[in-house]
Formats: structure tokens, C-alpha cells, sequence
């Protein structure tokens, strides 16, 4: 039918090709110039002060932060100015941009956290062993102190 309206099959298709998208890649990025910032964005906290800056894959990003928005840290409910730098944040965003949750998740590679629990774990280890120690102590002096020292128990 192309052909008979004298419209060669070529010019159809570059017709085409100028007005559909290139590639799914830019489809998806048409997609969210119509809905800006609706969705999800995941980084890692660079800046926690006056303003919320994470860092994705494509680059660090300033998060405006919705009025009464929730904001969890490892699971439990928290305010905003508790999250860390290095913490691994999931930020819901409304259709304006601003975040209406935030999901967090600590850096477990901290070592302050690991010495939160190795510090009094050593501490409870020195007071075992110097509970033995004086115990055994204490029952080795006994046995010299007795007045029948080298005697038999049952004479």
C-alpha cells in the first residue's frame, strides 16, 4: 500500500525513526523528565547538616526533605539528624522531588560500633581470669595452712 502512494519504505522508516525514542535507555530517561522526581534514589550520606547529600551511581544529589516525613535507621524510627555519614540511604520521593521516606542502613564497618561490644567483653574476660586466679590461689594457700600438713585426711 506504501508503494502505491509513492512513498518508499525507507522514507517511512526514517520518518519513524526521528519520532520514536533511540533506545530503551532514553525512553526511560523521557519518562522521568515527565515525572521528574517520582521514584527512588539510593546513596550513600555524604553531608548530614543544614542540607542531605548522597552519593549514587550517577553522582551526589541534595535531598529536600518532606515535612513529617519518616525516617528509619536500621529498622527503627528515628530523626534525620541521626543518620551518618556512610550510611546507606533509600530515599521515596513524591512527585515534586522531596523525600516522603527515608530507609536507612548503618555502615557496619564502623569501629566504634565493634568497639561498643569488644571493650566490655575484654573487661568481663579480665575479671573471670582473675576470679580463677585467686580462687586457685586461695585453695593452694588453704592446703599449706593446715595442721596436718603431709598427714593423711582420714588418721
Amino acid at each position: 500500500m506504501i508503494a502505491t502512494l509513492g512513498v518508499s519504505t525507507m522514507a517511512v522508516a526514517r520518518a519513524h525513526a526521528a519520532t520514536a525514542p533511540a533506545s530503551p535507555a532514553h525512553a526511560a530517561i523521557t519518562l522521568n523528565q515527565t515525572a521528574p522526581g517520582a521514584g527512588t534514589y539510593t546513596g550513600k550520606v555524604v553531608q548530614n547538616g543544614p542540607t542531605l547529600i548522597l552519593k549514587g551511581k550517577d553522582g551526589e544529589r541534595q535531598i529536600a526533605v518532606a515535612l513529617g516525613a519518616p525516617v528509619l535507621r536500621d529498622h527503627k524510627t528515628t530523626t534525620i539528624d541521626k543518620l551518618k555519614q556512610g550510611d546507606t540511604v533509600t530515599v521515596t520521593l513524591n512527585a515534586q522531588g522531596a523525600a516522603e521516606r527515608l530507609d536507612a542502613n548503618s555502615s557496619s564497618n564502623s569501629a566504634g560500633d565493634m568497639l561498643k561490644w569488644l571493650i566490655p567483653l575484654i573487661i568481663l574476660a579480665i575479671i573471670v581470669i582473675a576470679a580463677v586466679w585467686w580462687l586457685t590461689m586461695r585453695e593452694r594457700a588453704s592446703r599449706w595452712r593446715s595442721p596436718n600438713l603431709g598427714r593423711p585426711h582420714h588418721v
